[in-house]
C-alpha cells in the first residue's frame, strides 16, 4: 500500500516540466505536511499519555480503596479487642484458675468473645490464654494448657510475639479455616499494661475472608495483598505464582521506597503493569496487576484515528501544492526565458532556472560591488592623503577649500576654530592582545572615533604611524569652554575603547586655532602632548598647554629617525638617545636610495640640519647657550672636520645630546617637586575647604590627571589619600587639644555627616572619636 503511494507521487513529480517547479511542489508539500505530522504525533502522544495517566490513577485509587476497606476491618478488630482486654472481667479472670465454681465468669468471657465474632469481620476464632491460670478459651471451649494438645501453637506464639501485632501464619490443619492457605492473626500480650506479660490474646481471620473485600474487574485485573516480607496474604486466585515472583522484588521497600507507584515486569513474553500502594499502618503492600495490552487498548484506537485524519490532510495538501506552485511559478518562468535569451551556454541552464537566474544576478552584483569598492578605496586614500598633506603644511588655503568641496564637506566653515586630537593605545602587556595586534586595534580605534564624533564636527580621522589623529571643530577658543567641549569628546572615546576593546588610551590635545594653515602647528602640538604623556607614564589625557608656558615646540626635521632621537632625549633615556643618534648619523653617512643626492639630502646638509635642530631643542627647553656664543662658527667648523661615523656620533653625543638629557632630567624633576610643594602647601592652607585635585589644577593651571600623576610619583600616594590623611591628623589634634564636638570637627573637615567621620576615624584608629578623646584625657 505504502509502496504504491510513494511510486505514484514519484511519477507525478517526474512529469513536471521544469526542475524548479518540481522542487517548489515538494517544498510546499513538505511545509504543509510537517505541521500535520508533528501535530498528529503530538496529539497521539499527548492523548495516550492522558489515557495512561488516568488509568494509572484509577489503579492507584482502587488500591487505596481496597487498602481503606481492609485497614478499616483490621482497625475495628484491634480496637474492639483492646476494649475487651481492658474490661474488668478479663483483668479479674486472667489470674483465676476458672474452676467449675467460676462458671459465671467463664460464661461472661465466652459471651463477649462470641459477640466479637459476630462483627462483620470474617473472624474464625478468638483465643484467650492465661499462663497464670493455666487455661485457654477459644471456640472449642475452656481447656487446661497442660492437658490440651491444641495448646502448642499458642505457647509458641506467647514466646515470640510482641506486645501487639498482626501476623500472617499458615492455616492450622483441622481448624475451621483449613480451606485457606494462610490466616491473619492479631496477637496481644496479656495482661494489658503489666510489666511481665505471660498471657496471650489471638484473633484469627482466614485470608479467604479478606479476599471478599476485593471488588475489582477480575477478568482484566489481578489483585493481591502482600506482607512486609513479600509473602501473599490474600489474592483473587487468578494471580500466577510466576508473576508474583516477578513483581515481588520490584515492590519491596528496599527496591521501591516510595509509598505508591507503578512498575513494569515481563513474564512469558507478556508485559504487565503493576500498581502498588504500601500501608503506613502495618507495612502491607496492596498490588494490582494488568497487562499492558489491556492498559493501552484505548491509546491504540486513538492512534489509528489520528493516522487516518493525518493521511486525509496530507492528500489534500498534495493536491493544493501541485496546483498552487504551478500558478506561482509562471513569473519565474518568464524571467528565466528573458535572461536565457542573452546566454549561449546551455550547460548552465541544466542546474535549474533559479540557479541560472541567480548566477546572472551575482555577476551583475559582483561587477557593481567591485566598482564601488574601487571607488570607495580610492576615495579613502584620497581623504587620507588630503589629511596628511594638510598636517604637513603642503596645502594652501585655496587648495584646502577645493578639497573640502570635492569630498562633500561644503558645510565646513572657511576657517576654524579647530584643534587636533592625537591618540595612542597604552601598553598591551596586561591585556588579552599581543603586540602584533596593535595595527588592527588602532584601526578599530580609528573607526570608533569616526562613529563617536559627528561628521559635521570633524575632518576625516586617520592613522599616522602608531597614532590616531583627528581634526575636531570646536565652538570657542576660550579656554574653559574649549576644555569642556574637548573633554566630553575624549572621555567618550576613552570610555568606548574601554568598553568595546578593553583597552586604555593616551590622548594629546593641541591648542585651538582659527586658520586652516595652522593645521601643521596643531598637529605638532597634539603629537607633542601625546608623546609627553607617554614619556612620563602619567595622565591619560594631556593638553599641550599643560606642558608649561616655557615649552618651546621645535620645528622638527621631517624625518622618522630624528623624531625617535628627540623623543628619547625628551624622555631622558640615554640608551635610546644614543641609539637614535647612531641611526641618524649612520643615515647621514650612508643615506638610502629614496633620499638620493638628487633630492638634496647630502651628508653635510643632514648633519648641519641636525645640529641646528638640536640647538633649537636646547633653546626650546630654556637651556642657556652662553658657552656657545662666539663659538658657533667653530661648532660648524668642527662639524665639517668630522670624517667618520664614529667621530660624528661621539661629537654630537658629548656636545649636544648628553647636556640635553641631563638638563631635561633635572628640569623635569625640579618642576615635579615644585608642583608637589605647591599642592602640599594648598592642603595645609585649604584643608577646611572643598579642596580637590580639580581645584588644585584650576589654581595651578595644569591638567588634573597630570597633577595627580606627579603627586602620586613624588609622595607615593594619590592626592585624595594624602588630603584624607592630613584631615585625619588634624582631627586627632583637635580631639586631644580642643573641646570641639565630634559633629563640629566632621563639619569643619567636610564630611557628609558625623557618622561618616566616625566610621573613617574608627577604620584608622580602631576606636571612635569619643573613645579616643576619653583615652587621651585618662592618659593626661
Amino acid at each position: 500500500m505504502k509502496g504504491s503511494q510513494s511510486g505514484l507521487i514519484a511519477r507525478i513529480f517526474h512529469k513536471l516540466p521544469l526542475n524548479d517547479h518540481r522542487k517548489f511542489a515538494v517544498f510546499c508539500f513538505a511545509i504543509a505536511a510537517l505541521p500535520v505530522i508533528i501535530l498528529g504525533i503530538f496529539s497521539y502522544m499527548k492523548s495516550s499519555s492522558i489515557v495512561l495517566d488516568n488509568v494509572s490513577k484509577e489503579k492507584i485509587l482502587n488500591m487505596r480503596q481496597l487498602q481503606a476497606n481492609m485497614e478499616q476491618l483490621l482497625v475495628t478488630v484491634e480496637r474492639s479487642s483492646t476494649h475487651f482486654l481492658r474490661s474488668s472481667t478479663v483483668r479479674t479472670a486472667y489470674y483465676e484458675p476458672l474452676s467449675p465454681g467460676q462458671f459465671d465468669m467463664f460464661n461472661t468471657i465466652k459471651e463477649e468473645l462470641n459477640h466479637l465474632q459476630t462483627l462483620d469481620s470474617g473472624i474464625s476464632d478468638i483465643a484467650l490464654y492465661s499462663k497464670d491460670g493455666n487455661w485457654i478459651i477459644n471456640n472449642k471451649g475452656l481447656n487446661r494448657v497442660n492437658e490440651w494438645p491444641g495448646a502448642a501453637p499458642y505457647l509458641e506464639l506467647a514466646n515470640k510475639a510482641l506486645t501487639s501485632e498482626w501476623m500472617v501464619l499458615p492455616a492450622s490443619p483441622g481448624s475451621t479455616d483449613a480451606g485457606c492457605e494462610s490466616t491473619v492473626q492479631f496477637i496481644h500480650r496479656l495482661p494489658v499494661g503489666a510489666y511481665e506479660q505471660t498471657g496471650l490474646y489471638v484473633v484469627t481471620i482466614p485470608s479467604c475472608n479478606l479476599e471478599k473485600l476485593f471488588a475489582l474487574n477480575q477478568q482484566k485485573e489481578f489483585v493481591a495483598v502482600l506482607d512486609q516480607s513479600g509473602q501473599v496474604i490474600a489474592s483473587d486466585g487468578n494471580l500466577a505464582e510466576g508473576l508474583i515472583s516477578q513483581f515481588r522484588p520490584a515492590i519491596t521497600k528496599e527496591k521501591s521506597p516510595d509509598a505508591s507507584g507503578q512498575k513494569k515486569v515481563k513474564l512469558d513474553g507478556r508485559e504487565y503493569s503493576i500498581s502498588y500502594n504500601r500501608s503506613d499502618y502495618n507495612g502491607w503492600v496492596y498490588v494490582s496487576v494488568i497487562t499492558l495490552t489491556q492498559l493501552t487498548w484505548q491509546s491504540k484506537e486513538i492512534g489509528w484515528f489520528t493516522f487516518y485524519i493525518c493521511l486525509s490532510l496530507l492528500t489534500l495538501f498534495l493536491f493544493i501544492s501541485w496546483n498552487g506552485t504551478k500558478r506561482l511559478y509562471l513569473p519565474i518562468l518568464n524571467l528565466y526565458q528573458l535572461v536565457s535569451k542573452h546566454s549561449n551556454d546551455p550547460e548552465n541552464k541544466r542546474g535549474g532556472e533559479l540557479r541560472y537566474i541567480g548566477e546572472q544576478l551575482n555577476r551583475l552584483i559582483y561587477t557593481k560591488s567591485e566598482l564601488e569598492s574601487k571607488l570607495h578605496n580610492h576615495l579613502e586614500q584620497s581623504r587620507t592623503l588630503f589629511m596628511v598633506r594638510l598636517f604637513q603644511g603642503y596645502l594652501k588655503r585655496e587648495e584646502i577649500n577645493r578639497h573640502l568641496e570635492t569630498f562633500g564637506l561644503r558645510h565646513m566653515p572657511a576657517h576654524g576654530p579647530f584643534a587636533v586630537i592625537a591618540l595612542q593605545i597604552k601598553d598591551l602587556d596586561h591585556t588579552r592582545f599581543e603586540e602584533k595586534d596593535r595595527d588592527l586595534l588602532m584601526f578599530a580605534v580609528n573607526n570608533i572615533v569616526g562613529e563617536l564624533i559627528p561628521p559635521e564636527k570633524r575632518l576625516y580621522p586617520i592613522l599616522l604611524g602608531q597614532a590616531q589623529v583627528t581634526m575636531v571643530l570646536v565652538e570657542s577658543m576660550e579656554t574653559e569652554r574649549f576644555t569642556v567641549e574637548i573633554n566630553g569628546i575624549v572621555q567618550s572615546i576613552a570610555a568606548a575603547a574601554e568598553e568595546y576593546l578593553d583597552l586604555s588610551v593616551r590622548i594629546g590635545i593641541s591648542s585651538p586655532f582659527e586658520e586652516w594653515s595652522m593645521a601643521p602647528r596643531a598637529f605638532e602640538e597634539g603629537m607633542e602632548a601625546l608623546h609627553h604623556g607617554i614619556r612620563n607614564q602619567g595622565e591619560a589625557v594631556l593638553y599641550f598647554r599643560d606642558l608649561g608656558e616655557d615649552h618651546g615646540l621645535h620645528n622638527a626635521f621631517p624625518h622618522e629617525i630624528e623624531t625617535r632621537l628627540f623623543d628619547a632625549i625628551k624622555q631622558g633615556d640615554n640608551a635610546a638617545a644614543r641609539q637614535g643618534l647612531e641611526e641618524i648619523v649612520g643615515y647621514a653617512f650612508a643615506p638610502p636610495v629614496s633620499y638620493s643626492a638628487s633630492q638634496g639630502f647630502s651628508q653635510p646638509f643632514i648633519l648641519i640640519r641636525l645640529l641646528i635642530d638640536l640647538l633649537g631643542l636646547m633653546q626650546s627647553f630654556g637651556i642657556k647657550t652662553d658657552r656657545y656664543e662666539g663659538l658657533e662658527q667653530s661648532l660648524f667648523d668642527q662639524l665639517f672636520k668630522l670624517k667618520t661615523m664614529n667621530e660624528a656620533t661621539v661629537w654630537f653625543d658629548a656636545a649636544m645630546v648628553q647636556p640635553l638629557v641631563s638638563h631635561i632630567r633635572d628640569r623635569t624633576e625640579s618642576r615635579h617637586q615644585q608642583l608637589t610643594q605647591f599642592m602640599l602647601q594648598m592642603v595645609q592652607e585649604q584643608f577646611e575647604t572643598e579642596l580637590t585635585i580639580d581645584s588644585c589644577a584650576k589654581e595651578l593651571h595644569y591638567n588634573a590627571n597630570y597633577l595627580n600623576t606627579i603627586f602620586r610619583r613624588e609622595m607615593n600616594m594619590p592626592f585624595g589619600a594624602y588630603l584624607a590623611q592630613y584631615r585625619h591628623q588634624m582631627a586627632v589634634k583637635w580631639l586631644a587639644e580642643t573641646d570641639m564636638s565630634v559633629k563640629e570637627i566632621s563639619e569643619r573637615l567636610h564630611y557628609n555627616n558625623s557618622q561618616n567621620f566616625i566610621r573613617s576615624f574608627r577604620k584608622t584608629e580602631g576606636i571612635t572619636p569619643g573613645e579616643y578623646r576619653k583615652l587621651r584625657k585618662e592618659q593626661a
